[in-house]
Formats: C-alpha cells, structure tokens, sequence
C-alpha cells in the first residue's frame, strides 16, 4: 500500500488486496491508518494448479497458459477462439477452445474473491470503504478481474501498480512488484 496508495485513498476508506502466487494479503485504511489487515492461504498458484490437473499438462506450461490465454469471464470468450497446449514428455502437442481453460479458471477466481470479501466483512470495515478496492499482485493482471472482483464485492475495484519511481522503472511499475516496492 505504500507503494500504491494516496494519502487521500487512506483518508477515504480503501482496501487493498495483494493477490500474489500463494496468498492474498489485505488491509484496509480508514481515516488515514490501518484499520484492519488478514491473509488468505489462496492465491494464483492455486489457478495454476487447476489448470495443469484440468489441462493435464505440467505447472509450467499452466502459467504461461494462464498469463497469455487466461479470463475470469467465460461469457467474454470466443466460443470458437482455439489454443495450443505444448506437448510434454514426448506426447504430442493438442489443442483446445480457449473456452475451456476460462471454464476452470473462473471459478477458482471467485472462490478467492470470495474469500477476500469475506474477510472485509468481517473486518467490520466494508461500509467504510469509499475509496473501493486497489487490485495488486501479479493475480490482478488476469483479464477480467477488475470486473469480476466488483461483482463479488459490490465496490468499485481498480488495479495498481508501484508510483512515484525512478531508475529501471520499465522493469518494476507492474503490480506484481508492488510489495517489494512498499
């Protein structure tokens, strides 16, 4: 949040939710300090996971799936659009509708959003929260998420990434980067 957040966000009420590979870490500001923080044991790794046992194909081949052909929305998906799934261990390489990959991500996406929401409720803090919801992590560059993260919340919902740098600035100003940044 110190990378990412205004003085004016904290003031406002604002959340923001690091959704990284293996946890999503929350805090909330309410007038300007911290009012509440929590971690969910859930995170991108989890989608990855999905995909290689849904796919059967390895980690690997599963996230650079996820990064390229990856949605949270199956409805916003070419019902036509195809993908290649890379051979592994000799076997040949295969194909499949891009449809089918979104079918296994979405809802592993909402349970986490999900999760993330409850947590907010149960900070006591939900109603507070003018300022809505800051995405961050490398989760938050999923296609889709934004959009998705406001239905499940029913809050405004914006992704961030690190301000206010200098030097190799090409290399870090990616939400992914936003906690070594703070």
């Amino acid at each position: 949040s110190e990378a990412i957040l205004t003085t004016g966000e904290k003031d406002l009420g604002t959340a923001v939710v690091d959704i990284g590979a293996g946890i999503c870490d929350i805090i909330v500001y309410v007038d300007g300090g911290i009012a509440f923080t929590s971690v969910i044991p859930f995170g991108g790794f989890h989608i990855t996971s999905d995909l290689s046992i849904g796919l059967k194909t390895t980690i690997e081949t599963a996230e650079v799936l996820k990064k390229r052909y990856g949605h949270t929305n199956v409805d916003a998906i070419d019902p036509t659009e195809k993908i290649e799934i890379p051979s592994i261990s000799g076997r040949p390489s295969r194909s499949l509708f891009r449809q089918e990959l979104v079918e296994i991500m979405e809802p592993r996406v909402r349970e986490i959003l999900e999760m993330i929401d409850h947590e907010l409720v149960r900070s006591g803090f939900k109603s507070y929260l003018a300022g809505g919801v800051i995405l961050t992590g490398g989760t938050s560059l999923l296609s889709g998420i934004e959009r998705l993260a406001e239905e499940v919340f029913q809050l405004s919902v914006s992704r961030a990434k690190p301000a206010g740098l200098s030097g190799l600035t090409d290399k870090v100003s990616s939400p992914e980067y936003a906690t070594a940044i703070g």
